[in-house]
């Protein structure tokens, strides 16, 4: 059985003169999916409350996203239905066999423009089933992040909590657990361009109901290498690889690795005092060749 309470450790990552940076390991949990599996723990309570058993998953088949809720509900023995968006149908990642393995009925498609078409359709054939939100953003998810948040809480908070942003769910949700505590949050922009993401964030803050005033406690930051989403360049690779070899410590290109890369370079530019945290939030199963 997955264990969705598992503690994760916070593990030194830096010494400063005048700054500690540490590193919240989520990437230890079951098969290092990560956060994520905080996430579902409760999505699944809210949908197991409502006696459903179908539930239709759609996505990128080589996504830690994917790949995550594919097995896990199935696992908790749902049925599980996936639309596929992908290009390249003959590709196969690591995310993409736990992908397959564990859908029982697959659909691919090019794109997304005919989602709503193959949704109305899964609605027709399952009409207790349950559309999964894309990426997994709903509220019922509120409730599995904040075990994470009081586990940090229990430990100390530290004076900066830093993230890659991508969807903004795991970011949203600790702006509004955090927002009376004196700690400064900073985000990385990972999965889309730094002017855009304050407008998501607030679209998905009020589809959570989630006061968009929290956004405020927010700094973001660009990537300081490699910008564009899902490109790497050779620095950034060698870091990764030097961190592996020198601290055993997994990251990969597209969010942690260019996460903390950023993080440890807008520390030192600032010149930060106090005690940082970066949350590893896991996804490492399509990078393994990093860790040789």
């Amino acid at each position: 059985m997955i264990n969705y309470f598992k503690k994760t450790p916070i593990e030194l990552f830096e010494s400063y003169p005048n700054f500690e940076l540490y590193i919240k390991r989520e990437d230890k949990t079951f098969a290092g999916f990560g956060v994520k599996l905080k996430k579902i723990y409760g999505l699944i309570q809210f949908l197991e409350r409502g006696h459903i058993k179908d539930v239709l998953i759609y996505g990128n088949p080589h996504s830690n996203f994917m790949a995550t809720f594919i097995t896990v509900f199935k696992q908790k023995g749902f049925t599980v239905h996936t639309l596929f968006y992908t290009n390249d149908q003959n590709l196969i990642t690591a995310d993409s066999i736990l992908s397959k393995r564990f859908s029982d009925t697959v659909i691919h498609t090019g794109s997304k423009s005919n989602r709503e078409f193959y949704i109305n359709e899964f609605k027709k054939g399952f009409p207790n089933g349950f559309v999964i939100p894309e990426f997994g953003i709903h509220e019922a998810g509120l409730k599995g992040l904040n075990l994470l948040w009081k586990d940090l809480e229990e430990t100390n908070l530290p004076d900066y909590l830093f993230f890659d942003i991508g969807t903004g769910f795991t970011v949203l949700s600790a702006l509004a657990y955090f927002k009376e505590k004196e700690i400064q949050l900073i985000g990385v922009a990972i999965g889309n361009k730094i002017d855009k993401i304050p407008n998501d964030l607030a679209a998905n803050a009020e589809k959570l109901g989630l006061d968009k005033s929290i956004l405020s406690k927010l700094k973001i930051l660009e990537p300081t290498t490699s910008p564009a989403f899902a490109s790497k360049n050779k620095t950034l690779e060698d870091w990764i690889r030097k961190v592996w070899k020198e601290k055993q410590i997994p990251l990969e290109p597209v969010y942690s690795g260019k996460t903390l890369f950023t993080v440890t370079d807008y520390i030192k530019k600032q010149k930060l005092k106090g005690k940082g945290i970066y949350l590893h939030q896991g996804g490492l199963l399509n990078h393994l060749k990093y860790f040789e």
